[in-house]
């Protein structure tokens, strides 16, 4: 599992909610969000990427 997170500058701005994208495709997952402030710019970008297995139970 990956986890690739970056910040920018401070801000004293409030975040709008984030977009949220996701995708699960042949046994790996990966997600992402981009924080925005309420000017749009950009805050901050995160990622997350990682295997999905399932267990018969």
């Amino acid at each position: 599992m990956t986890d690739n997170t970056r910040f920018g500058r401070k801000f004293t701005s409030r975040v709008v909610p984030p977009p949220v994208s996701a995708a699960v495709n042949e046994g790996f997952a990966h997600g992402r969000v981009h924080l925005f402030a309420q000017d749009g710019t950009l805050m901050a970008a995160t990622s997350q990427s990682m295997i999905v297995r399932i267990f018969a139970g």
